[in-house]
């Protein structure tokens, strides 16, 4: 008795058979007897049963509950790496504000000095 791994291109599932050997005597030739035994988990790499038997719940709740969990952790981190961004840019932000209004006041005091050149020339 041998366990084959077959993978199927189409689907990407990769199955799991017990495969026995016997000789034909009619085609007097091998020939081989294939039982499905599940699939390859592609997160765990376990055997998950399928076909007639099915998915053993139990086993198939404890891989959703596993899987909910892993993906609570990806968004807990998506989330982390935004809030640490949004700080980040709220910095940037505020910076550039700072930068806007020295440039605003410098602009302020040359007007007020171009004016009074104006006044000047003006007087003259």
């Amino acid at each position: 008795m041998a366990i084959l791994k077959i993978h199927n291109k189409a689907r990407g599932i990769t199955y799991v058979y017990e495969s026995e050997s016997y000789w034909d005597k009619e085609l007097k030739k091998p020939r081989a007897k294939r039982k499905l035994i599940g699939k390859i988990d592609p997160v765990t790499g376990e055997v998950v049963p399928c076909g007639k038997r099915g998915p053993n719940k139990k086993k198939t709740e404890e891989y959703q509950e596993g899987a909910n969990y892993q993906e609570l952790q990806k968004m807990q981190q998506k989330y982390q790496k935004s809030q640490e961004e949004l700080t980040r840019t709220k910095l940037e932000l505020s910076e550039t504000k700072k930068q806007l209004s020295d440039v605003n006041r410098q602009n302020q005091k040359m007007a007020a000095t171009i004016r009074k050149m104006r006044d000047l020339v003006a007087e003259n």
